[in-house]
């Protein structure tokens, strides 16, 4: 796998910036394990930063 695939992502706006947010703050969330959740919330992270670029 030497080649990288540039992804052509679609920039996120406040709309679903919020979305996002909404759903790390959710009962759902809180039901998961402290480990779970840091790992969840650095994932909402990285998908936010990406998008954002």
């Amino acid at each position: 796998m030497d080649e990288y695939i540039t992804p052509k992502y679609e920039t996120i706006g406040n709309e679903e910036k919020r979305k996002l947010l909404e759903l790390m703050n959710s009962s759902l969330i809180h039901a998961f394990s402290p480990d779970d959740y840091y790992a969840v919330m650095g994932v909402f992270s990285r998908i936010v930063n990406r998008l954002e670029e």
